[in-house]
């Protein structure tokens, strides 16, 4: 039942849109998000903090891919840890605190980096409105994917996704 569930949340992140040219880092991401659900299975089983912790560095990088959309799993893993884990529920609380501090390190890097160079001197970051790399993860990549408002990227102005896309007007005649 728990694997069921757990693939149940992989298959909720592998479901999006899929724009051109962004397929490859969306599997790159559907990827961290099964390593990660393969992980938190692992540590349920056996009250690991090692694997919990190995779960979180997933998120993280998944976070590095497709930035806050990664995290739409975190509370389905973290409310199937807390209930069926077997550990005390303190051990639990302690060890899902370590797991997101896995994830903090292995997510914040790239931000940080990106705010400690000034923007003169660096590239703009693609896909968001001010060249900042918050308002990249939290707007376009972040919440604006989850209620449809997500302005920025691509270029795709007139919102469509899938594959029926590449026979319209504007990115057909592009590539005939």
């Amino acid at each position: 039942m728990l694997r069921a569930s757990s693939a149940c949340t992989v298959g909720r992140c592998a479901v999006g849109r899929c724009a051109v040219g962004r397929c490859a880092v969306g599997r790159c991401a559907v990827g961290h998000c099964a390593a990660c659900a393969a992980c938190v299975v692992r540590a349920q089983e056996r009250a690991s903090t090692r694997w919990l912790v190995l779960a979180g560095v997933c998120v993280g990088f998944g976070f590095l891919a497709k930035m806050m959309q990664a995290f739409v799993v975190l509370p389905g893993f973290a409310l199937v840890y807390l209930v069926a884990a077997p550990a005390l529920f303190g051990r639990r609380l302690w060890q899902l605190v370590l797991a997101g501090g896995a994830m903090l390190v292995a997510a914040g890097w790239w931000p940080v980096a990106v705010a400690l160079v000034p923007a003169s001197e660096r590239p703009y970051i693609g896909g968001s409105q001010g060249n900042s790399v918050l308002e990249l993860a939290l707007g376009y990549n972040g919440i604006g994917r989850l209620n449809g408002d997500d302005y920025g990227g691509l270029g795709n102005l007139n919102e469509q996704a899938g594959w029926l896309r590449l026979f319209d007007t504007e990115a057909g005649g592009q590539i005939a």
